[in-house]
């Protein structure tokens, strides 16, 4: 399926947003180690996908197919992509994830459609809440391109990360007008399996 996301082009007064990252990677895990596309956990990629490298994904009858990206999906995160997809339409092409955990931090650009309401004093009011996530192909200050998942800060149905707190790097409070500043998240934990008699899945964030 065609890949949608929210396209903006951030200022040179707001935070640059980034991929999706541990906060305190898991040395029993060597987490680290995930974030390489060329040593992440390897699964079959669902036909005709053209997610990009940084977007999240989840598993549909064991393949990786991108998550529903309009804030109304309802499926599982289960990693993020570590390369773009192939949009072949047949042969499920092997695709590599760095695989959500439980438990464990991340730290994620914030967004809302009201970029004033995302510095870091208010960012820290949603400590707590449950919102969902959002695909993004952001312009950088710089002109590059990015492309990663951001907390919705707009959206608090169909929820996938609970906000644990504000990235508190320096740089990511260097002032309290800074917009899409990044915040902490954790991933609440599911289980679910396959509907096809053949593929059997635990989701990738009750393992370990």
């Amino acid at each position: 399926m065609a890949r949608t996301a929210l396209n903006i082009t951030a200022s040179t007064v707001a935070q640059p947003f980034v991929q999706c990252y541990q906060a305190t990677p898991d040395p029993m895990r060597n987490c680290p180690e995930l974030l390489n596309p060329y040593t992440g956990v390897p699964y079959l990629e669902a036909n005709s996908q053209s997610f990009k490298a940084g977007d999240f994904v989840y598993l549909n009858a064991g393949a990786v197919t991108a998550i529903t990206d309009d804030g109304t999906g309802t499926e599982v995160v289960a990693g993020m992509a570590l390369t773009n997809g192939s949009n072949v339409t047949t042969g499920n092409t092997q695709i590599r994830i760095m695989p959500i955990y439980p438990g464990v931090e991340y730290i994620m650009s914030l967004y809302a459609a009201s970029a004033a309401s995302t510095n870091p004093d208010d960012a820290a009011k949603l400590v707590g809440k449950v919102l969902n996530v959002i695909a993004m192909t952001v312009t950088q200050p710089d002109a590059s391109t990015m492309y990663c998942a951001a907390v919705n800060a707009d959206a608090q149905t169909q929820a996938r990360v609970v906000v644990t707190g504000v990235d508190m790097d320096p740089d990511n409070l260097r002032d309290v007008t800074n917009t899409y500043t990044r915040v902490k998240v954790k991933f609440p934990p599911y289980r679910y399996t396959s509907g096809t008699a053949t593929a059997f899945n635990i989701n990738t964030q009750l393992e370990g």
